[in-house]
């Protein structure tokens, strides 16, 4: 987990490579978050991921009361767990890194880097 010390948004990593990025809102909205796959070893052709399968993912609006919202779902292909992270609010653009590699994602563009 980490916290950006200017804008409070919270980048959060955890197992079969689930990321979220959750913004502080003060108000209660009917949102849907952006859902995206990163792939760390898309130049591997020759990778078989013989772990746990991705988590799925409900791609639909949904009602947030105020407070940490989810602004964006990122899942890491394969699905290793998220060994780290790191997030720059100020540019939009977070790195997260698993036992297969590391990638860079602009969540304001919506684009690997």
């Amino acid at each position: 987990m980490e916290i950006c010390p200017t804008s409070g948004a919270v980048l959060v990593g955890g197992t079969a490579g689930r990321v979220i990025i959750v913004h502080l809102v003060a108000d209660a909205n009917d949102t849907k978050p952006l859902y995206t796959t990163i792939d760390v070893v898309k130049d591997e052709s020759s990778v078989v991921w013989k772990g746990h399968p991705a988590l799925e993912s409900k791609n639909c609006h949904r009602y947030e009361p105020q407070g940490y919202q989810a602004h964006c779902i990122g899942q890491m292909m394969p699905p290793a767990a998220i060994t780290s992270v790191a997030i720059e609010s100020s540019w939009g653009v977070v790195g997260i890194g698993t036992s297969h590699g590391y990638a860079l994602f602009d969540y304001r563009l919506e684009i690997g880097l």
